[in-house]
């Protein structure tokens, strides 16, 4: 009835059937979405005229599987902790904000998300809730009209206000108000709401900018600097439409990649000798106690100093 090239496309010929479950389960897993896990599936099966099914099957069931465990993603991660905690009595996990913590911190920075903003101020009611400065700059440009998107000295100015550690609030506001005027800015929406919310800002390296001259900082990090990093490592391996249990999967692939840098990063070291620059004892025993990285780093200062310093006694 059909002709032999369209046969794969009839409905009695498009089948899901155990062997592409496991696969697309797994690819699934390992943050492969369907267009690029259907071309896998070519590759394996050895052609298109092979595979037993469509992209639409693959896309379908793919869909299927998130519908699977929609609304019961939170209990199915609780489920895997306490299978974890079962298995290995050191491995610990709590899911209620302040007891994972053991006590509501003074401070938390995030980005402007709102849902955060109302959590926090319902849970940690006592906590400082602050906006982090890099995410508020790093939307200048897309928040621009057109006609400033190129002008370096708005830019100049803009950073040179919100950075300065030297500023007090009047002088932060009265400058703020020059260059809205100055650019025609004053109606911006967007400049507008964050100057009415100036009071949440903070830089990410936690020098204290106009509002914030109140609060001792010397405990902390530049966390924003850490987090961005944690965050580009992981979006490798995720995505933010995942459910959790999507999320739980790509987070232990993530998890079992560092590790296995970790591994691999280990094992270079210990099985590789570092070419030593001078005859100096210190290189030598600098050598054996650091990583590769860390001795071409203290390397070099061994040898600018070399011929300026002289040790007296091992």
């Amino acid at each position: 009835m059909v002709q032999l090239r369209h046969k794969r496309f009839m409905r009695l010929n498009r089948n899901i059937d155990p062997v592409h479950q496991k696969f697309i389960a797994d690819c699934a897993s390992a943050n492969i979405g369907p267009m690029l896990t259907f071309s896998l599936l070519s590759e394996v099966l050895g052609g298109l005229d092979y595979i037993g099914c469509t992209i639409v099957e693959v896309c379908n069931y793919t869909r299927d599987l998130r519908a699977y465990v929609d609304g019961a993603d939170a209990q199915m991660v609780l489920n895997d902790m306490k299978r974890k905690k079962e298995i290995c009595s050191s491995f610990t996990y709590d899911f209620e904000f302040v007891k994972c913590m053991g006590a509501a911190p003074k401070l938390i920075i995030t980005d402007q998300d709102l849902g955060m903003k109302v959590a926090v101020d319902s849970v940690l009611v006592d906590t400082r809730h602050r906006w982090c400065m890099w995410h508020i700059m790093f939307k200048v440009i897309e928040k621009l009209p057109k006609n400033q998107l190129h002008n370096e000295d708005l830019k100049k100015e803009l950073n040179k206000c919100v950075w300065s550690e030297l500023t007090y609030p009047e002088e932060f506001e009265e400058t703020w108000q020059e260059i809205m005027e100055k650019y025609g800015l004053t109606n911006n929406e967007w400049f507008s709401t964050m100057f009415a919310n100036r009071k949440f800002w903070l830089c990410p390296q936690h020098t204290v900018p106009v509002y914030f001259r109140d609060f001792p900082m010397s405990s902390l990090i530049k966390t924003t600097s850490v987090s961005e990093s944690q965050n580009s490592f992981f979006k490798r391996y995720t995505k933010s439409r995942c459910n959790l249990v999507e999320f739980l999967m790509h987070y232990n692939n993530a998890l079992d990649a560092q590790r296995s840098n970790c591994n691999r990063f280990e094992y270079h070291d210990s099985n590789t000798t570092p070419k030593l620059k001078t005859n100096s004892a210190l290189e030598r025993h600098a050598s054996t106690i650091y990583s590769d990285s860390g001795f071409k780093a203290i390397q070099e200062e061994i040898e600018d100093a070399i011929d300026c310093c002289t040790m007296v006694k091992t």
